[in-house]
């Protein structure tokens, strides 16, 4: 299966120690994360976390069914990147 660069988004309560959990999970799992951003959502108990990783589509959806189990996770989006380097 091909690896390609992925975005995935989560919403997660908006508690210390948060990222922390959520990234040790993808290092855990042997995912490299290319990029994270982490920002504040319209509800203060909320916020989102948008991960960058390279993965194939089988792995991917592990992932984000461990990550969905998370007490902290609300929910989880699979984002489509756009431009050419997908």
């Amino acid at each position: 299966m091909e690896s390609k660069r992925r975005v995935i988004s989560l919403l997660v309560d908006n508690q210390s120690g948060v990222l922390a959990r959520v990234s040790n999970l993808f290092c855990r799992r042997g995912f490299n994360i290319d990029s994270l951003t982490v920002s504040a959502t319209n509800d203060p108990a909320v916020s989102r976390i948008t991960v960058t990783i390279t993965s194939d589509e089988k792995a991917l959806s592990q992932l984000i069914l461990q990550t969905e189990r998370l007490e902290v996770t609300r929910q989880v989006y699979k984002r489509q990147l756009q431009g050419k380097d997908h």
